[in-house]
């Protein structure tokens, strides 16, 4: 049997004007029902427990059964006969009326249809649904149901109308589904290796309102993907921020793009359970998000997107009583276990569907000291990190060296205040010792079939082999990491990355001073190489968007499709031949076209040591077919 439905259990609405603050409970329970009226005419429902928590046996309309029964039971406890048989409900083994309209509309899969629940039961106070999910609770989704089914046959909707006095009455009808004709994108297996799984992960929830009286959140989700929705446990009680990795799976048309999935958040409750809101938008189906998941990219849009203002692979709501958050992932499976999806191997990275291929990534701030380490290469590292991870690297194949090997602090940072954010990313200090053991690490892991991607947010410097005082072409560049440098050259050199001789594609961002003197070493066949400024340049600092490294910001910008996660949302679209994926020659040109400081962006992508500012025309074709997500 489903959960009953509360004819209270509008979410998160259960707040008592302070007008009733002080009402007493009479044994006639007329106050009670005052309170109610009132509260309805305001389109609020009042504190049940305060309200009855004194007066537990109250039974308002003298039928036999106790409001707390009847809220619970869903009839109304001002209406001693809901179904007006002449039988009071405490009498009544089935008190609540039911009309069955029996076929009410014939749709094909796939289509949305619409049902305004106004023209079934005018002037309701509240509607809910059942809308054949499968899972317990009612939805309240307002009067306007928009939905679609994707499996053929019949769907029983039931529909709610509850009126101003609380009196329920339940309207069944039937969906008929027929088999769409509609013609697909492709006649072709999108994945001939599988069967097609997509899986929606849900990594973390949290609540940000009081939803339950007293104690924090009992959360849990239900999630819908093609045809089926699935519904988890409880994850943890009384926790209003959970981290659950939580996964659902579901087998979907190989031969469909296009796969709808809906994601809930639910609070558990004893009588109800509370619906939370997600949707950033307050479109369709309220507090649900609804995205549109892509078998071809094995991306989503909808109401959470790429470049949208919470984040990919997050959704929250603001400015309701209810408001929560989500991180989650959508993914689908695939032959070699590598992410990637067979179209993508196949059309845009050039890779084999059947073999594997890894990603890793190496990202280096030393800071030198405390004095010297500014809280802006953090920001630049850590904001480098989570774009790897929204794009499919994972944490393990991520080797952060960082200053001292601690969390930036004023113990290791001279301006401290101006962290943005931080996090337990880091895996060693930033040293040569170190540095040279991740590329030891990386060179028994790595095979011809994979991407490492490098990344240097830091001081720079250059040995003034001329005496002028003054670096010029050729002289050795230097990169800063904890009490030490280390040369561009020895960088390159055997000990370190020349330790990779086994790589499909090498990536190497470089934000530091004098950057642009790595790229004569560090350029080889297959690798793409991107630095801040010229061998005889010194790198900045962003002038008016905050605590990074102006190149780098923008760089990582034109990657995320928008500025960082938690600076004021602005959209950024660095897509110039609109294939919808950024590659390493767009996020430069978008870069460099936006750096507003006296540095000269370089782009090497042939192997010949000469970047595309030092007169190398033919730089940019390798970047352009060149992602940092694979």
């Amino acid at each position: 049997m489903k959960k009953v439905l509360l004819v209270l259990a509008i979410v998160g609405m259960f707040l008592m004007p302070p007008s009733f603050a002080g009402s007493t409970i009479n044994e006639d329970g007329k106050d009670i029902k005052n309170i109610f009226t009132t509260c309805i005419e305001k389109d609020i429902l009042p504190d049940i427990e305060e309200i009855y928590k004194n007066k537990p046996n109250v039974d308002s309309d003298k039928d036999g059964l106790t409001d707390l029964y009847e809220l619970k039971t869903g009839t109304s406890p001002f209406n001693p006969d809901c179904d007006n048989d002449g039988i009071p409900d405490g009498k009544d083994n089935t008190p609540i009326k039911t009309i069955n309209l029996g076929l009410y509309r014939k749709v094909k899969a796939g289509e949305v249809f619409n049902i305004d629940a106004t023209k079934i039961h005018p002037n309701a106070f509240r509607y809910y649904w059942d809308l054949d999910y499968k899972c317990e609770g009612y939805e309240d989704m307002g009067n306007n149901l928009s939905h679609w089914f994707m499996k053929a046959g019949e769907h029983e909707i039931k529909l709610v109308a509850i009126d101003k006095d609380l009196t329920p009455t339940h309207y069944l009808l039937t969906i008929n589904v027929e088999p769409s004709n509609k013609v697909t994108d492709t006649k072709t297996d999108w994945d001939p290796t599988v069967n097609i799984e997509v899986t929606v992960n849900i990594k973390r929830l949290k609540c940000y309102d009081s939803v339950d009286w007293g104690t924090a959140a009992d959360m849990y989700v239900k999630v819908y993907i093609y045809n089926t929705w699935k519904k988890s446990s409880v994850f943890h009680k009384n926790d209003n921020d959970v981290s659950p990795n939580w996964h659902c799976t579901v087998n979907v048309p190989d031969d469909q793009e296009n796969t709808p999935i809906k994601i809930q958040v639910w609070d558990d409750d004893v009588w109800w359970d509370d619906k939370l809101d997600i949707d950033p938008t307050n479109q369709g189906d309220s507090k649900t998000l609804e995205l549109t998941y892509s078998v071809k990219s094995g991306s989503w849009s909808g109401e959470d997107h790429i470049g949208d203002s919470t984040g990919y692979g997050f959704s929250k709501s603001t400015g309701t009583s209810v408001d929560a958050g989500a991180w989650f992932r959508c993914y689908q499976n695939d032959y070699d276990n590598d992410n990637l999806t067979y179209w993508e191997e196949n059309n845009v990275y050039d890779t084999n569907p059947q073999v594997t291929n890894k990603k890793y990534a190496i990202l280096i701030s030393g800071g030198y000291s405390r004095n010297n380490n500014h809280a802006r290469y953090w920001n630049d590292l850590y904001y480098m990190y989570k774009i790897l991870i929204t794009y499919g690297f994972t944490e393990g194949d991520i080797y952060v060296l960082y200053a001292d090997g601690n969390t930036p602090s004023a113990a290791n940072c001279n301006d401290p205040e101006n962290i943005v954010e931080t996090a337990d990313i880091i895996d060693y200090s930033a040293t040569t010792n170190n540095l040279r053991a991740v590329f030891n690490i990386l060179s028994n892991k790595m095979t011809a079939n994979d991407l490492l991607f490098i990344y240097s947010t830091d001081h720079g410097g250059y040995i003034d082999s001329n005496d002028n005082g003054r670096p010029d072409f050729g002289e050795p560049a230097l990169l800063y990491l904890w009490g030490e440098s280390i040369r561009d050259d020895v960088f390159a050199g055997a000990n370190y990355l020349g330790k990779i001789t086994h790589y499909k594609q090498i990536i190497v961002v470089m934000e530091q001073c004098y950057s642009g003197g790595f790229i004569g070493e560090v350029s080889r066949d297959s690798c793409v190489v991107i630095t801040a400024c010229e061998n005889t340049e010194e790198s900045w600092a962003c002038d008016t968007e905050g605590h990074y490294d102006e190149f780098v910001y923008h760089f990582q910008n034109a990657l995320s499709w928008r500025t960082p996660y938690w600076s004021d949302y602005s959209p950024v679209d660095a897509d110039s031949n609109n294939d919808g994926y950024i590659s390493m020659n767009e996020a430069f040109v978008y870069a460099s076209n936006h750096d507003s400081q006296p540095e000269t962006p370089q782009l090497d992508d042939d192997g010949n040591g000469l970047s595309q500012e030092g007169g190398d025309s033919d730089d940019g074709d390798y970047a352009d077919s060149s992602y940092v997500w694979w």
